[in-house]
């Protein structure tokens, strides 16, 4: 889960990210991931990379805002009416939100860009 979406994230710290992602993505930034939604992929206290400038498909994992200010990292599964939203856990409790669209009309849900790389952090155990 990302409390807060990029545009309002203020830092100071840094992490290296490889030069030539960097290249290829220039509109990129680092998120810090916060929960277990998504931690088979991107475990807590991870950095992700977040390309604000691609185009997000089905399938990839995206930072979505679901209320207009807060934003979660989910999978994308494109619907005939909607988007749904895909928890990748190991905790059974996370489950796949749906938001449906009317005639065109997603104002309730933004995609606001595609995670195109990731840093797990330096202490991170992995839980056998």
């Amino acid at each position: 889960m990302v409390e807060t979406p990029h545009d309002q994230l203020e830092t100071e710290s840094v992490h290296p990210v490889p030069v030539k992602i960097m290249e290829r993505y220039p509109h990129s930034r680092l998120v810090k991931v916060n929960g277990t939604s998504m931690d088979r992929v991107l475990p807590e206290g991870s950095l992700a990379l977040v390309d604000f400038g691609s185009t997000v498909e089905a399938g990839d994992i995206a930072v979505v805002c679901t209320d207009g200010h807060n934003g979660t990292i989910k999978h994308i599964k494109l619907l005939a009416n909607g988007i749904e939203l895909l928890p990748d856990s190991t905790d059974p409790t996370h489950e796949s939100e749906i938001h449906k669209c009317r005639d065109e009309d997603c104002s309730n849900i933004e995609i606001r860009g595609k995670v195109i790389w990731y840093a797990v952090p330096f202490d991170f155990i992995v839980p056998f």
